[in-house]
């Protein structure tokens, strides 16, 4: 039997829910918008027509599943050559990787989560993941950086992230001799008693502050506000899970520096770098979905909840009915 689910049968939590919100007038954008709408609407009817005989082998779960895994790999594969000067040396090449990873990991999302019943709660946690990456490397490749490293807030992150590590290591076995900010170059200096791994000491300067995390979630935090500003309560809610996505993103990034500390201590200097250059990119692609499907919604209408409750209802009966379906016919 064909496990598919039709796309009516596929509802999108991520819907717009105009039934919830009282009717306005139409503005200018609003029209622009709702034109656009109609436009792709017919335009992508017609090529569902025309290709039609090509689509419908293409929307079988398991041909997604399987084309979807074989690109994201091929994106983390290119992600893994950037990080890799050593193997890819051509500096103007190795920036070429982040583009052409994005594109193939967005045609990746937009696939995997095609009219999928399963999947399809994760298109939009996936794609702000994608645009998350986008202004990271912007940041990397523009004097971006360097702006944010000058700031107070970034001198105060280094700081309270030095500190913090540092102690919480030294709770957890890992013998601190010293802990102190060294002001000349900005660097928190953490030195080790007798490590295993002969390493004296290690610095946490403001790229492992957690200002670039911080300012690239805060980014995505306001578009995730805009997309949803119809189904918030505009209230204390929202402003609560501003601060639990500030200090979740700054207990990322913590977290982040003190596996890192805890390899230079323990493990060998070049296991301890090459794991700071993915772990920190690793933990943010993971914070963001769970902040968006677990806590933006806590500061959604209670209509809208009870609209997402009464959807996953049906579809659960759904697929409930269609297992019973499958049954009594293979019977």
């Amino acid at each position: 039997m064909n496990d598919e689910v039709s796309s009516e049968d596929t509802i999108n939590s991520n819907d717009s829910l105009e039934e919830l919100t009282d009717p306005k007038p139409q503005t200018r954008l609003n029209r622009f918008t709702s034109k656009s709408k109609e436009n792709i609407s017919i335009f992508s009817s017609k090529v569902y027509s025309r290709f039609e005989p090509i689509i419908i082998p293409l929307k079988k779960r398991y041909v997604r599943y399987t084309i979807s895994s074989i690109l994201l790999s091929l994106v983390v594969v290119l992600y893994i050559l950037y990080e890799s000067p050593d193997i890819v040396q051509n500096q103007s090449l190795r920036i070429a990787l982040v583009p052409i990873g994005l594109v193939i990991a967005l045609f990746s999302v937009l696939y995997i989560t095609w009219d999928d019943s399963k999947l399809g709660r994760y298109r939009t946690p996936g794609l702000y993941v994608i645009a998350l990456t986008a202004i990271f490397y912007v940041f990397i490749y523009t004097p971006i950086s360097d702006l944010l490293f000058a700031t107070t807030l970034a001198t105060w992150m280094t700081k309270s992230t030095g500190f913090l590590t540092a102690s919480i290591v030294n709770l957890f076995g890992i013998k601190i001799d010293g802990s102190i900010w060294d002001a000349n170059n900005g660097v928190w200096n953490i030195s080790f008693e007798n490590a295993p791994s002969g390493q004296p000491s290690v610095g946490v300067n403001a790229a492992c502050s957690g200002i670039h995390s911080l300012t690239v979630f805060t980014a995505i935090f306001f578009l995730m506000l805009f997309e949803s500003r119809k189904k918030l309560q505009w209230n204390y809610k929202v402003f609560l899970i501003t601060v639990i996505g500030i200090v979740g993103t700054y207990i990322m990034n913590l977290i982040r520096i003190m596996i890192i500390i805890s390899l230079f201590y323990y493990a060998d200097t070049d296991v301890a770098l090459r794991v700071h250059d993915y772990l920190g990119y690793v933990i943010l692609i993971l914070w963001l979905p769970i902040f968006w499907l677990y806590v933006l919604p806590l500061a959604e209408k209670r209509e809208v909840k009870e609209v997402r409750r009464k959807r996953r209802k049906e579809r659960k009966a759904k697929r409930q009915k269609k297992r019973l379906q499958n049954k009594s016919e293979k019977s």
